[in-house]
């Protein structure tokens, strides 16, 4: 179990298979942080399980779980897009980042979030987010040169959602061979559309009404 964890470049987050990697659910564990890109979004300081910003060569891996415990009492604040509740995974500014087989779950917010980052490989991860509110899955904003491929999502929020919360395009984004579930969109460009979107493509993807039983 873990407060909030800062990436820093050249490092590996390997999770073995069979662990969890659980945040506590304690509120006063994680500090507000204040990105360096500063989007629509970002006038404000947001909390996180796992960040990085302005890194580079970042994996996390391993086949493990990270679960955010989004569910625990100390997160239910009722607010729409509450700074307050963390992100599961919070990338931003950041080069070469690959995030890929693993079970993510229960984010108290967004799953993951990947805000003006290039190079970014999402592979083989399993999402389950039905713990909060504004559960999405994956969101990529702002970013370039992306391929999520080979995922299961299924999220209560939207499912795979591609924006432009920046003034950066969100361009060169490849998303293929993935199942997604969602209780609001499987699939979303927006609805931040600030910077605009250039060169997107899905292919061979399955829209369920649920993943999970």
């Amino acid at each position: 179990m873990s407060g909030n964890l800062t990436l820093k470049s050249n490092v590996t987050l390997f999770i073995n298979t069979g662990s969890t990697l659980k945040a506590v659910a304690d509120q006063d564990e994680f500090q507000l942080v204040q990105s360096s890109v500063i989007s629509r979004m970002d006038v404000v300081p947001w909390k996180a399980f796992i960040r990085a910003d302005s890194q580079q060569n970042i994996t996390i891996c391993g086949g493990g779980t990270i679960d955010a415990s989004g569910d625990a009492a100390s997160f239910r604040d009722g607010v729409e897009n509450s700074p307050n509740r963390p992100y599961g995974l919070c990338i931003i500014n950041c080069e070469k980042v690959v995030v890929e087989d693993l079970y993510l779950r229960s984010s108290a917010f967004w799953m993951q979030r990947y805000l003006q980052c290039s190079g970014v490989r999402l592979s083989k991860l399993n999402v389950f987010n039905h713990a909060n509110k504004n559960n999405d899955g994956i969101d990529v904003d702002s970013s370039n040169d992306v391929i999520i491929s080979d995922c299961i999502i299924d999220s209560s929020d939207d499912g795979i959602c591609i924006k432009s919360e920046g003034e950066a395009p969100v361009k060169n984004i490849v998303v293929t061979n993935c199942i997604v579930a969602s209780h609001a969109s499987a699939l979303k460009l927006g609805t931040g559309s600030v910077g605009g979107f250039e060169n997107i493509a899905f292919s061979n993807i399955v829209v369920n009404q649920f993943v999970f039983s």
